[in-house]
């Protein structure tokens, strides 16, 4: 995805963050977050495919905040300041990376390439899903 998609990603992943922190997310609903989180791997796997909606994108980000967000409800404001700023930079360094190396990379392994990249990446989603709901 081209550049101009970092500041929105990074929005919506802080955002499900401080989401967290005022709807704490109860214990008997985490494995089943976990999953879910999981599944939206698979799902991004497929759109790389072109099968689903990048517009799925956005939301999906969003949760994967909520639940790095969940793991410090409660606590002190300075840590909490802390971690958001750490998430943050974290995220940026990351999605620049993706933004910048990405286009070499698919034109070195072309469409087939992808295709694979991509079936392996729902594949991971999946395997992470089922342990999530297993264990």
């Amino acid at each position: 995805r081209p550049r101009a998609w970092v500041l929105p990603l990074l929005v919506a992943g802080l955002g499900g963050s401080v989401l967290s922190q005022f709807i704490p997310l109860p214990d008997a609903v985490a494995p089943w977050a976990e999953a879910l989180v999981s599944l939206s791997l698979a799902a991004e796997g497929l759109m790389a495919l072109t099968v689903a909606s990048t517009s799925w994108l956005l939301p999906l980000v969003g949760l994967h905040g909520f639940l790095l967000g969940s793991t410090i409800v409660g606590a002190e404001p300075t840590p909490l300041l802390t971690y958001f700023l750490g998430l943050l930079l974290g995220q940026a360094a990351l999605l620049l990376a993706v933004t910048n190396w990405s286009k070499a990379l698919l034109e070195r392994i072309g469409a087939q390439g992808q295709r694979l990249g991509a079936g392996i990446w729902i594949g991971i989603g999946m395997a992470f899903a089922w342990v999530a709901l297993i264990d």
